[in-house]
């Protein structure tokens, strides 16, 4: 009897707690289909024309390309910094205190609020003269993205075994060809996780993109603010489905390639 208590007790804790992730993502989705010019939850009738005008005006889609181009530039060079990051923690011959260093530096950004973050980066730009584009957004928001997969590859790293790169290096096989031919790809699966987990916060970034901000590179998240400003309706709706619909995507692409327990180390891979 009180393990069946036990048992309903979880059951009921992990329906709730579903409950309370999923039920916002279920009232974006359905408020951006409402056929009205304002929200409503639920909705009684059901249609695509915001979508349709979310297509139809240029600024939007200029905004959610500039999100994906960023998020790109960050999904490819975050992991590679990344990797070589974890290489010098778990590789290289670095001694203890320059190693402690080393992960305290990357973990401050963690520490620091991201608005906070965001505006010293403006800072530092506006001093050094250094025009905004889309490169140095990339470049403020890999500041942001380093320490969330830097120690994903370090753990990937230290999971493989050191005798599987002493035995390609005992068949005379370089330092170069041992990275490129046995540990990345015995390392793909991480790395395929932290390029979609890059991506992702790039794309859902507003703190950053709200200062490191040009006509050119104002991104989705932060056209939505802008057009917030004069008007809430199913549109703006639109705009959080589209940028919920890509994060549970890619969700679901590393659920099939690694599997989302083991990208985040819940169970070996």
């Amino acid at each position: 009897m009180r393990r069946a208590l036990r048992v309903a007790g979880k059951t009921l804790f992990a329906v709730v707690l579903v409950g309370f992730v999923v039920a916002p993502l279920a009232g974006v989705l359905s408020t951006s289909l409402v056929d009205g010019s304002f929200w409503e939850f639920p909705p009684h009738r059901l249609t695509l024309r915001w979508y349709q005008s979310f297509l139809a005006t240029p600024e939007l889609i200029s905004s959610t390309f500039v999100s994906i181009a960023a998020a790109v530039v960050v999904g490819v060079v975050g992991p590679a910094l990344g990797v070589l990051t974890g290489l010098a923690l778990t590789r290289g011959r670095v001694r203890r205190g320059a190693r402690e260093a080393i992960n305290v530096a990357t973990l401050v950004p963690l520490l620091v609020p991201t608005i906070a973050l965001g505006l010293a980066i403006y800072i530092l730009y506006i001093t050094g003269h250094v025009p905004i584009n889309l490169a140095t957004l990339g470049a403020a928001q890999l500041i942001l993205v380093l320490p969330l997969i830097t120690g994903l590859l370090a753990t990937g790293l230290e999971g493989i075994r050191p005798n599987v790169e002493r035995a390609a290096a005992n068949l005379g096989a370089g330092t170069g060809s041992i990275l490129w031919r046995v540990t990345l790809p015995l390392l793909r699966p991480v790395l395929v996780a932290a390029a979609i987990i890059a991506f992702v916060r790039s794309f859902d970034d507003s703190a950053i993109a709200l200062f490191i901000n040009s006509p050119s590179t104002t991104t989705l998240p932060i056209r939505m603010l802008l057009d917030m400003q004069e008007s809430v309706g199913p549109l703006i709706a639109v705009c959080g489905s589209v940028l919920l619909l890509i994060a549970v995507a890619l969700a679901v692409i590393l659920d099939r390639v690694i599997g989302l327990s083991s990208a985040f180390g819940l169970r070996d891979r």
